[in-house]
């Protein structure tokens, strides 16, 4: 049974995530009202406060979110990245989110 209720939406849009004291390229997967998924080099924990930076058609959009969970891909399915993390927006980024979500960009 699907847990979440928020409607997701598939986009490839590569971003910069900003962990402690280190950043990495990943690439959102996809998007939803109050968070996104991320698969990226590195992973940070579960409760972590992240930074994260998506190009934009237009702009920037500077985000922050906390890391609800993490975990690590086999090599074989996605050889460039080591792992995923599902992201909770913080609130006030979640306006931001729906602009991304407005934007026509795949």
């Amino acid at each position: 049974m699907e847990r979440r209720s928020a409607r997701r939406l598939d986009k490839r849009l590569l971003a910069r995530i900003h962990c402690n004291d280190h950043s990495c390229l990943s690439f959102v997967r996809n998007v939803s009202d109050e968070g996104l998924l991320l698969v990226t080099r590195e992973i940070c924990p579960p409760g972590s406060t992240i930074r994260i930076e998506i190009e934009g058609l237009l702009n920037r959009l500077r985000l922050i979110g906390r890391v609800v969970w993490s975990r690590r891909i086999p090599p074989h399915l996605f050889p460039a990245f080591g792992g995923a993390m599902g992201v909770r927006l913080a609130e006030a980024a979640r306006t931001e989110m729906k602009t991304l979500l407005r934007a026509g960009t795949s």
